[in-house]
């Protein structure tokens, strides 16, 4: 299964809250501020993506 560049967030997401649980959302901001630390644009721009598809997993109670 091939996953579209609008699926891999949220697939990202899902498998974090599964592997980090209540942590998942500190563990996006982590990457995000080690990334922008190493000017990393590109890897920043992708875990923003993912914390927004966490927060987004977060209000609705869902990881699927």
């Amino acid at each position: 299964m091939t996953l579209t560049d609008e699926q891999v967030p949220w697939g990202a997401a899902s498998m974090f809250i599964r592997t980090h649980g209540d942590h998942a959302n500190a563990y996006a901001e982590k990457r995000i501020s080690a990334l922008t630390a190493i000017g990393d644009a590109d890897g920043v721009t992708m875990w923003k993506k993912i914390a927004s598809s966490l927060n987004q997993l977060s209000e609705t109670g869902s990881s699927n």
